[in-house]
């Protein structure tokens, strides 16, 4: 609502899930994600960046009512940074792939869950699986993924076939692949299905299984 139509994707038959292009009256960018980033440091083709929009557009707004903390938040030299994640592909169309406020920072180095959400859910023993960062103490946050096994596993079987999974099969690099598994009776999600990764990094879930501790 800030910006309203900033991009369109006209081609949704050829390209599902596609957010397309930058709309009549819109300039679109992609910039560093790091969220002190400048709307000029923009990354190069094919990069996930954040997606951020030119102000100039006659349909975006002038500002939060009476917030000037959000300003300063979201508004820098003229572009509105949405918070959304995204890759341009070949054709310049927009691919959204998460948000920035979910993104982990472990031992200095930026990660994205959705890219090892992806790498575990190819394993047949899971069923749904969340990653988020957990405060660790060598880390900062560390990788952990949430995952809900299959019915006929108890929960330490999931933990250990994932665990094979992710070292053997998932193709994600050692840095990225969790260093913490736990087990949960489901995902929290809202009432439009929408995941709550808050809740599971604030501890609000039913522990079935967890890597970091000994299971009983």
């Amino acid at each position: 609502t800030e910006i309203y139509t900033f991009t369109i994707g006209p081609d949704a038959a050829n390209k599902p899930g596609c957010a397309g292009r930058a709309g009549v009256f819109s300039e679109v960018r992609l910039v560093h994600p790091d969220p002190s980033a400048s709307p000029e440091q923009t990354v190069a083709p094919g990069q996930q960046g954040q997606v951020v929009v030119s102000m100039q557009s006659l349909e975006a707004f002038g500002g939060y009512w009476h917030r000037p903390d959000a300003d300063r938040s979201a508004i820098r030299e003229g572009w509105y940074f949405t918070g959304d994640l995204a890759t341009a592909d070949e054709e310049g169309d927009l691919w959204v792939s998460g948000r920035v406020d979910d993104m982990i920072n472990s031992g200095g180095e930026n990660i994205y869950p959705e890219e090892i959400e992806n790498a575990l859910a190819n394993s047949p023993d899971v069923r749904e699986v969340v990653v988020v960062g957990t405060p660790d103490d060598k880390w900062g946050h560390a990788v952990t993924a949430f995952l809900v096994g299959a019915p006929d596993d108890s929960p330490s079987q999931t933990i250990e076939k994932i665990e094979r999974f992710s070292r053997d099969e998932s193709g994600l690099p050692s840095m990225k692949r969790p260093k913490r598994f736990v087990v949960v009776d489901q995902i929290p999600k809202s009432a439009v299905g929408k995941i709550l990764r808050r809740r599971l990094t604030d501890g609000d879930f039913v522990r079935l299984a967890d890597s970091g501790e000994e299971t009983p």
